[in-house]
């Protein structure tokens, strides 16, 4: 009846939220760093279920959940470890990631239906807003801020490229796309493949540290 229609029109809308945060949060997890966007969720949703248990009608209902598109825990978590690991350890890292999102998938609604029935809904959002401001805490006494500085060795590649530099690595040593023998000479293939996998902003600073003065 109304109330499935309710429910699906309120499944579409936090989808919606969801996509658009998406986008917000991974910009922000570009421009600052990973443990930033994993706070901001973390406050995001400890605001949302806090807001949600004083909702008295389905409308404010409706409304306490726009903060909800901040809810960007895990594109943050996969952020850190990405920027964390070396390529042969990330797979796996991932994977971990992966794995207590899907223990949270399943533990998180049956405590929720738990928690409801031994209490009420009010008290259970509330919980859920308490263990979000602890886990908010928890990330940031523990996490790091992302390493700005430049890469061990005196590498020259500023940190924002550090990541496609140990992407690059394996291809440049191996002397791909050079001629024979010409690997430890000429890196302009090396840098020409890192390059084209940059954004206008990051191959600007590529350049200007890399060849300074060209222009």
């Amino acid at each position: 009846g109304i109330a499935g229609k309710v429910f699906g029109v309120f499944q579409s809308y936090l989808a919606v939220l969801q996509l658009v945060g998406s986008i917000v949060v991974g910009s922000i997890i570009d421009r600052v760093h990973s443990k930033a966007g994993f706070l901001i969720s973390c406050a995001a949703s400890m605001m949302t279920y806090a807001l949600a248990a004083l909702a008295p009608s389905p409308l404010l209902l409706f409304l306490a959940f726009i903060p909800s598109f901040l809810h960007q825990g895990v594109l943050a978590a996969r952020s850190y470890i990405t920027h964390r690991t070396s390529c042969a350890e990330r797979a796996k890292a991932l994977g971990f990631v992966g794995v207590c999102w899907g223990i949270g998938v399943a533990v998180g609604p049956a405590l929720g239906g738990w928690l409801s029935h031994v209490f009420s809904l009010r008290i259970t959002l509330l919980v859920s807003s308490f263990g979000s401001g602890l886990l908010g805490v928890l990330g940031g006494v523990v996490l790091q801020n992302d390493d700005h500085s430049v890469p061990e060795g005196g590498s020259t590649v500023p940190w924002a490229l550090a990541g496609q530099q140990l992407e690059m690595e394996p291809l440049y040593h191996s002397g791909a796309g050079t001629t024979p023998g010409a690997a430890d000479g000429d890196d302009l293939f090396y840098y020409d493949q890192l390059a084209n996998s940059l954004r206008d902003d990051e191959l600007d600073e590529f350049l200007g540290v890399r060849f300074p003065g060209d222009g």
